[in-house]
């Protein structure tokens, strides 16, 4: 597993005027792994955007490394970084206490039958409308 960041160059207008809505992010983590879309092959991408000392960032966990050049097609130039995550996990024993923040977007798919593939639902919106 990998563990990826850039900073976003908020400061560039002719890139933050793609990056203007949450699937463009999402489109811009799937188009750092072109191996996987050549081989129609599509892997989950965990991300998020990050704030740090006033800046942005973009953090990827990923099964493989992104192609770093797409990793930092909206980045600050030089701030694309891409780490081996296992040496971090390799090092996580049982008990320690840990802190780390979370940002979910859950969801689901329901099929019907004789349809290939399913309707998106949010899962908050799934749960509430099942439980009245």
């Amino acid at each position: 597993m990998y563990l990826s960041r850039v900073e976003i160059d908020v400061n560039n207008r002719q890139k933050t005027k793609d990056l203007t809505h949450l699937g463009a992010y999402h489109n811009w983590v799937e188009q750092s792994f072109p191996d996987e879309i050549a081989a129609n092959k599509r892997l989950r991408h965990l991300w998020r955007i990050d704030r740090l000392a006033g800046k942005s960032y973009l953090l990827v966990l990923s099964e493989t490394s992104p192609d770093k050049d797409e990793l930092a097609r909206y980045g600050v130039p030089g701030t694309a970084m891409i780490k081996p995550y296992d040496k971090f996990l390799s090092k996580l024993e049982a008990g320690q206490l840990m802190q780390f923040r979370l940002t979910a977007n859950p969801s689901h798919t329901v099929s019907k039958p004789g349809e290939r593939q399913g309707k998106f639902s949010r899962m908050l919106q799934w749960h509430n409308s099942e439980n009245g």
